[in-house]
């Protein structure tokens, strides 16, 4: 399943394009899998671009890539996979743990695609928390609008929320 072109195509498509909007290698830094929810998403949108095309017309208002259209689906493919983990770890039956295989593959594949070879591959683990937002320590003169008010109120941050090393915590999960 992992190992179909197609698969390859949108994960290297999508992350690991050598420049532009595609180029989002540094979301895998310090993985040495392609995390299973990531490939979750790539199935679905697979899934996604072929039901776009069932009537035999590139149909997309009828097939949104969106939450609402496709939430279930992806429960439901996250469910499948930690099943085809489970399943396809190394016993006597399986002398190879095949799912661990397919997404180190998945990674490796896409790095090389990108021109990141195992050597250059960062090993530093770095936050993948959207939710923060860094700011700068107020600056402003007096007379700008955030005259008198905390860098984190000017920033946006709700009034009266306390100073944090420069983070704000917009919320999700920390």
């Amino acid at each position: 399943m992992c190992r179909h072109p197609a698969v390859q195509y949108v994960v290297n498509k999508s992350f690991f394009a050598k420049t532009g909007a595609g180029r989002r290698a540094y979301l895998f830094e310090g993985m040495d899998l392609f995390p299973v929810q990531t490939l979750a998403l790539v199935l679905d949108a697979i899934m996604c671009a072929i039901d776009r095309w069932k009537s035999g017309e590139h149909d997309i208002k009828a097939y949104p890539f969106s939450a609402a259209k496709y939430g279930a689906e992806h429960v439901a493919t996250l469910d499948f996979l930690r099943v085809w983990i489970a399943e396809f770890k190394k016993t006597e039956k399986h002398p190879v743990d095949l799912a661990t295989e397919c997404l180190k593959n998945l990674l490796k594949n896409g790095r090389e695609a990108a021109g990141i070879s195992a050597e250059t591959a960062p090993r530093v683990q770095v936050s993948r928390f959207p939710m923060h937002l860094f700011v700068e320590p107020a600056t402003a003169p007096a007379t700008s609008a955030c005259a008198g008010t905390s860098s984190l109120a000017c920033a946006g941050a709700p009034s009266g929320a306390p100073e944090t090393d420069g983070i704000i915590n917009t919320g999700g999960d920390a």
